[in-house]
């Protein structure tokens, strides 16, 4: 799909369609269902504008590359994915305005092009670490059970233009063990949770 405007459309593809979108797509109050596993979406010069992006099964290491999200809410989990990244190329300039996470489960997601406000992700145990690379000395400094404090390392350990690295908590104890208590206190102590009350 490419040179066209869409609008009000509800757009359901499966792995087997041409998942290529762009350049010059407008895509507006749409919902877009990616049905099975999706492994070969390829978007660049992309505008989604006050749409549902709804993934049916994880959406794994995808890059939003020159898309514009405006007022896009999320569906589903996503594992691995940036938004918002620009290209030294760009067919269109990468940003990412009023949209809500809320109602997806993400893990080692990153955000650019965008301020911390205009996006919205869902409570504990999803935590949002802001322009991680400023986290990095204090991440060093913690004690982390199992394997968590190589990720968290690997979160903190990020280009400036990174504005947000995302992370669930219970996928995290279950791939590098530890546990989500020592998870939760330890950014509680860096100041990416608020302070237990």
């Amino acid at each position: 799909m490419r040179d066209q405007h869409i609008i009000g459309e509800k757009l359901e593809f499966c792995a087997a369609d041409d998942l290529s979108f762009g350049p010059g797509l407008l895509i507006e109050n749409c919902h877009l269902v990616f049905k099975g596993e999706v492994s070969k979406l390829f978007m660049v010069g992309v505008e989604i504008r006050n749409s549902t992006f709804e993934v049916q099964q994880q959406l794994v290491d995808q890059t939003f590359s020159n898309v514009v999200l405006d007022g896009v809410s999320f569906r589903g989990v996503y594992i691995g994915c940036r938004f918002g990244l620009g290209s030294s190329r760009p067919t269109t300039e990468a940003k990412i305005r009023n949209c809500d996470f809320a109602g997806a489960v993400l893990n080692h997601c990153d955000f650019f092009n965008c301020q911390l406000q205009d996006i919205r992700t869902a409570p504990w145990p999803t935590f949002l670490i802001p322009n991680p690379s400023q986290h990095a000395g204090a991440v060093e400094q913690m004690k982390w059970e199992g394997d968590l404090g190589l990720i968290m390392e690997v979160y903190a350990d990020t280009s400036n233009d990174c504005v947000a690295a995302v992370g669930h908590a219970e996928m995290l104890v279950q791939e590098y063990g530890g546990s989500v208590a020592n998870l939760e206190t330890n950014l509680r102590a860096i100041g990416v949770l608020p302070p237990a009350i």
